[in-house]
């Protein structure tokens, strides 16, 4: 049985902007902006990758550990996969059955770390960033 693979989703138009990307669902409207290390991961994401291949990509660009780099990878996937940006390569999906799964499997770390990513819909919060080494 092959491992489940994520990309984003062909319904999704994005440019870079500033150190990160903004990003547009063309089908619900919603906007979500990419910090630097969200929008690396995001581009890698282009193509269908597996959930280890997403751990690597973070462990190794961003210099963190592999569970701080798994949680992190669970959370962005489910995050985004919820909000119709990144869907299940070659299948169709329930989007919110896809999240809800992958947010049941995510550890239950420490959730005081700072995160890999972010993103901001329409709000001027700032997020916590990882620059790569």
């Amino acid at each position: 049985m092959r491992d489940k693979q994520y990309i984003q989703s062909e319904k999704v138009f994005w440019r870079q902007y500033n150190d990160g990307i903004v990003a547009i669902n063309h089908e619900t409207n919603e906007v979500i902006l990419l910090n630097n290390s969200g929008a690396a991961l995001f581009s890698f994401l282009i193509y269908p990758r597996t959930i280890q291949q997403v751990v690597k990509f973070l462990k190794d660009g961003f210099n963190v550990r592999a569970n701080e780099a798994r949680a992190d990878a669970h959370e962005f996937l489910s995050s985004l996969i919820l909000k119709g940006f990144i869907k299940t390569a070659g299948q169709i999906t329930n989007s919110i059955r896809e999240a809800k799964n992958l947010q049941i499997s995510k550890s239950n770390g420490d959730n005081s770390k700072k995160k890999i990513w972010s993103y901001a819909m329409g709000s001027k919060k700032s997020y916590p960033d990882l620059r790569p080494n």
